[in-house]
């Protein structure tokens, strides 16, 4: 028997434009995030791809999968639903990397100031 799929449409915060996809609802939530980064990611926004750190989606006021094994989940698991003629909007929302995680470990130890201070108070 054939996956189904679901209809899904993409809102991308503050962005005027939206994208339609088709997904098969067998699929972990974690491959749907993987797609719309890699594939379906508008070039005009303002969090380009290669500085999101993981995708957030969000439809009929509850997230979609999460944070570590929340997005093994699979698509039909979740309350994924809309009339059969429409598809389902879900809004993206990225989480863009912490700017010292970019940097390399060593630059990162070499002498620049801690966001914490290490004071001891008596």
């Amino acid at each position: 028997m054939a996956d189904q799929s679901v209809s899904i449409r993409l809102i991308f915060a503050n962005e005027s434009d939206t994208r339609e996809i088709s997904f098969a609802l067998g699929s972990p939530i974690r491959d749907l995030k993987k797609d719309i980064l890699a594939n379906h990611w508008p070039e005009t926004i303002a969090v380009p791809a290669e500085e999101v750190e993981r995708i957030r989606l969000f439809t009929a006021g509850q997230e979609l999968g999460g944070k570590g094994n929340d997005d093994g989940k699979l698509l039909k698991d979740t309350k994924l639903s809309a009339p059969s003629s429409n598809a389902v909007p879900v809004h993206v929302c990225p989480v863009r990397r912490r700017a010292d995680a970019q940097k390399p470990a060593a630059d990162r130890e070499a002498g620049e100031k801690h966001d914490r201070c290490f004071c001891v108070l008596q």
